[in-house]
């Protein structure tokens, strides 16, 4: 269930189809619908446009609620079949019961009581309604149920008497209204919360009173930052809104992060203040919820709440996954914290792993020309490219090997990649290595009867002049060319030549100082091995200060490669501390070490590809650590698995467990095959 969604209760008809198409195209994946909320057949007109084009049902999450005049089992079978015909769908992701107290059944939607502001109530019970949604997701109609507006006795009542636990809570919930004691209730009781109102509604009419605070005036506070504090909450926002720019600006929340001093500022807010208060209409309904004790109190009552709970997958549990955060780089480009490693995919199954990713929701590939894939790449790509999949969303990371380090080298190694992955241009392109190899048709030139390589004499800074003009040139290119030239001089000269960005890799800190002395561009990105048996703390310490954005290529220590790794070799996955962290998270091994990197704004590539069918159903259904008996077996699965690291957070303790498990173990270590170069960058201490 994504983190972010678009709420529709109160967009008008005529403006909620509009809000949608503008929320879908900027990347939002979850729209959260109710029947009350009476928009539902413009929304299902919307969505069976956009899913007849470009746009997978199984990539978008629809909720949809149960009102309180459909709660017997007669009217709830109806109103789910009425839902699934207004939103034109063969299936709900997540449908709630949208309040706990029932109305009287057969007419109004607001049946009032003859002069009285009362509803009409119906003796229906929450748990018949209940029992009806159970049917429908063993019926495969539903994929997860929940409830909306439900205090915790009433939760504990469904969960009592219930076959399928809720997997949500949908409540109001912003910095004034913090919810903080139903957190933690539903926090021990592994139920996802999602905030309604997470802003405070401030454009409502309906339930706000002249007079009322306004969150998004308040001195501390802004929409963006209280979006972020609710999510670093783990808690889920369905913001509403028609507007195109405050669509967008509602996603963009993952590019920042509240630190702990801001987030107990946010805390202070705490007023205990409702909008949504149904208390003139419906306190003497007996399932009437804000009455309990639970949901009234103030700030001070309340300490530092513990780790919030990590949702896991299982059959009718909903799953809270953020987007990759990014890293801004010197070049002016987002680069996403989380890729997918392409070294050692083999042909025949890198194309299926690149686009497994892609649909799990990965936005950075990386690959090289020496890995031997990029044909396969290329030919996934253009195929993912001319489906629903844009080309800009996609950040692609290629290299130039050791053998191409001369002027026309370089060129010809660049073109070819470019040629290879079917790209008008890279994102990032880097110097694979500092030594430069004798040029020609062998990667790997030995020397007779040796295992060194024959070099080149070709500096690595002639290879930097070449890739910065590739940068300029893209950069430079003058609008009337479009107008004059022939289409063939584009294709050829200027798509084929352009990349955005430029780094490397394996360098050294005093080779870095080289290139940045030479240099018109500076290095955006330095890519290294780094895990934590390899830390390499004085050397991200010395990027930081320069600016440079650091990537770590195996940074799970490359447990399955038969390639570098010995038989007495170091497991990081197997590390008692590792694997200790992992339990209390209810983790991995893997998501705690790429999450100890990406706390530290160190962007992971972790390779995977898809081999082991037979082990998907162990995979997701056990608890068994399949990277100690199975490192080599890596698939769609572990590729989502890689993914999933940004809905917790290590503690400052657990970093520094972490931080004191480095070796100074090096897996990528070439000092038999080139430690007489003259640019061998492994003989300085960082």
């Amino acid at each position: 269930m994504p983190m972010v969604g678009l709420g529709t209760w109160q967009s008008k008809p005529g403006e909620v189809g509009k809000a949608l198409e503008t929320a879908v195209t900027a990347g939002y994946r979850h729209i959260d619908c109710a029947w009350a909320y009476g928009n539902q057949v413009e929304i299902g007109e919307t969505l069976t446009k956009m899913f007849s084009s470009s746009l997978k049902r199984e990539d978008v999450f629809i909720t949809s609620k149960v009102w309180n005049t459909f709660h017997s089992t007669d009217a709830c079978k109806k109103h789910v079949l009425n839902t699934l015909d207004q939103l034109r769908l063969d299936y709900i992701d997540l449908m709630l019961i949208h309040w706990p107290m029932g109305y009287e059944e057969g007419g109004e939607p607001f049946p009032k009581r003859e002069d009285s502001d009362k509803m009409k109530y119906s003796d229906v019970d929450y748990l018949t309604t209940w029992k009806v949604l159970e049917d429908f997701v063993n019926e495969r109609k539903i994929r997860s149920i929940g409830i909306s507006n439900f205090n915790h006795k009433q939760i504990e009542r469904v969960i009592s008497n219930s076959t399928i636990k809720p997997a949500v809570l949908q409540v109001e919930l912003h910095p004034y209204f913090q919810q903080k004691k139903l957190r933690n209730f539903c926090k021990e009781n592994g139920i996802a919360v999602t905030a309604y109102s997470s802003l405070g509604n401030p454009g409502s009419a309906f339930f706000r009173k002249d007079g009322d605070p306004n969150v998004l005036t308040d001195p501390v506070t802004t929409a963006q930052v209280a979006l972020r504090w609710a999510t670093q909450l783990d808690v889920i926002v369905i913001p509403k809104s028609t507007s195109e720019a405050r669509i967008k600006e509602n996603l963009a929340l993952f590019d920042f992060k509240l630190t702990d001093v801001e987030m107990k500022e946010m805390e202070g807010l705490d007023r205990g203040w409702r909008i949504v208060d149904l208390t003139a209409r419906d306190s003497d309904h007996p399932y009437f919820p804000f009455l309990e004790e639970l949901l009234h109190f103030t700030a001070s009552e309340i300490g530092s709440l513990p780790e919030l709970p990590v949702l896991k997958q299982t059959k009718n549990r909903v799953i809270c996954q953020m987007p990759a955060p990014t890293v801004k780089l010197s070049s002016g480009y987002e680069m996403p914290l989380v890729g997918l490693g392409t070294w050692q995919s083999k042909p025949g199954e890198v194309g299926k792993a690149v686009e497994a990713a892609i649909k799990a929701g990965y936005t950075h590939i990386d690959c090289a020309w020496i890995y031997g894939n990029q044909v396969e790449v290329g030919e996934t790509l253009k195929r993912l490219f001319s489906s629903s999949y844009k080309r800009e969303n996609i950040f692609i990371t290629s290299k130039v090997w050791n053998t191409f380090h001369s002027t026309n080298g370089c060129k010809k190694n660049v073109e070819e990649i470019l040629k290879q992955l079917q790209l008008s241009y890279v994102d990032l392109m880097l110097i694979h290595w500092p030594a430069g190899y004798e040029e020609g048709s062998d990667p790997f030139p030995k020397r007779p009867g040796s295992t060194k390589f024959r070099y080149s004499n070709e500096d690595y800074l002639t290879t930097w002049k070449v890739l910065e003009e590739y940068v300029k040139q893209g950069k430079k290119l003058p609008i009337f060319m479009f107008i004059f030239l022939p289409i063939h001089f584009f294709i050829k000269r200027i798509f084929f030549l352009q990349i955005r960005s430029i780094g490397i890799s394996n360098f050294n800190h005093k080779q870095i100082d080289r290139v940045i002395g030479s240099a018109v561009i500076k290095p955006a990105v330095l890519q290294i091995e780094c895990h934590p048996y390899l830390q390499q703390k004085k050397l991200r310490a010395y990027c930081k200060d320069k600016g440079i954005a650091v990537t770590a290529y195996s940074p799970l220590g490359n447990p399955g490669s038969a390639f570098f790794r010995k038989a007495d070799d170091p497991n990081i996955l197997t590390d008692p501390v590792v694997k200790k962290i992992a339990s209390a998270h209810g983790k991995t091994p893997a998501q705690i070490v790429l999450r100890w990197e990406t706390q530290q704004d160190i962007i992971v590539i972790p390779k995977s590809c898809s081999e082991a069918k037979k082990l998907m159903k162990t995979f997701l259904e056990s608890s068994q650590d399949i990277y100690e008996t199975n490192a080599n077996c890596v698939f769609p699965a572990r590729i989502k698995e890689n993914a999933a690291i940004f809905d917790f957070n290590l503690t400052d303790a657990e970093m520094e467990e972490i931080n004191g498990i480095d070796r100074g173990w090096r897996l990528i270590d070439l000092t038999s095959t080139e430690s007489d170069h003259p640019h061998f960058p492994f003989l300085e201490e960082f």
